[in-house]
C-alpha cells in the first residue's frame, strides 16, 4: 500500500497541477481510476481457487465475448431508434433534445426506468397526429429492443453459466465424454436428458 501511495505521488510530482492545463487533470484522473479498478478486477485471478468463484470467472470468459459479439450486431438497431426518436421529438421534450440525450433516454427506458415519464412527456399536446407517431414509436421499441434483444443477452449469459454450474467448460470436454466408448463425440447436457426419457418412455412401454 505504502509503494502505490509513494508511486502515486511520484507520478502527480512529476505533472504538477500548476504546469499542465485543466484537460489534462482528467487524464490524471482516468489514469488513476482506471488503475485502481484493474488493481481490484485482478483479484479475481486469486478468488478462483474457490469453486464459486471459479465456475464465475468461467461463466464471464465464455458469456462476455458472445455478448459483445451480439451488442455490435444489435447496435444499428438501437442507433436507429435513436436517430428516430431524435429527429421526431427533439423539439418536444428534453428526453430526445440530442443524439446524447436520446440514447441515454432510450437505454434507460429499455431496462425499465422512466417508462411511465416518457410516455407523458413524448406526447404532443399541439398534435394529435404527433401523439399517435411517439405512442407507435414507443410501442414498436419496447418490444424489439426491451423485450427481444436485453433477453438475449440473459439467455447468453444463462447458457454460458449452464457449464460453469456443472464444472465443465462450454469448449471442453471431459476424458469420459470423449472415450472410445462414446464414439468420440460430446454430448450435451440437454441430449443426456433427453436420451433419458426416451429410455424410461421406451421401458414404460415394453412393461
Amino acid at each position: 500500500t505504502q509503494s502505490t501511495w509513494g508511486a502515486i505521488d511520484h507520478a502527480s510530482r512529476l505533472f504538477p497541477t500548476n504546469t499542465i492545463p485543466t484537460p489534462n487533470l482528467s487524464i490524471q484522473r482516468w489514469l488513476l481510476a482506471t488503475s485502481c479498478a484493474g488493481s481490484w478486477l485482478s483479484l479475481i485471478a486469486f478468488l478462483e481457487s474457490n469453486s464459486m468463484f471459479k465456475r464465475m470467472g468461467a461463466a464471464l470468459r465464455t458469456g462476455v465475448p458472445m455478448v459483445g459479439v451480439f451488442g455490435a450486431g444489435s447496435m444499428p438497431v438501437f442507433l436507429g431508434f435513436a436517430l428516430l426518436g431524435n429527429v421526431l421529438f427533439g423539439n418536444v421534450t428534453y428526453h430526445f433534445t440530442t443524439l446524447e440525450q436520446t440514447a441515454v433516454t432510450l437505454f434507460a427506458f429499455m431496462n425499465g426506468d422512466i417508462v411511465y415519464d416518457v410516455y407523458m412527456k413524448v406526447s404532443d399536446p399541439n398534435s394529435r397526429f404527433n401523439t399517435i407517431l411517439s405512442q407507435i414509436y414507443l410501442y414498436t421499441f419496447m418490444p424489439i429492443v426491451a423485450y427481444s434483444i436485453v433477453n438475449v443477452f440473459l439467455v447468453i449469459m444463462e447458457q454460458a453459466y449452464g457449464p460453469a454450474i456443472m464444472g465443465t467448460h462450454s469448449r471442453l470436454s471431459s476424458p469420459s465424454e470423449c472415450s472410445p466408448t462414446s464414439g468420440g463425440q460430446h454430448r450435451s447436457f440437454e441430449q443426456t436428458e433427453r436420451l433419458n426419457r426416451d429410455n424410461k418412455s421406451t421401458y414404460g412401454t415394453i412393461n
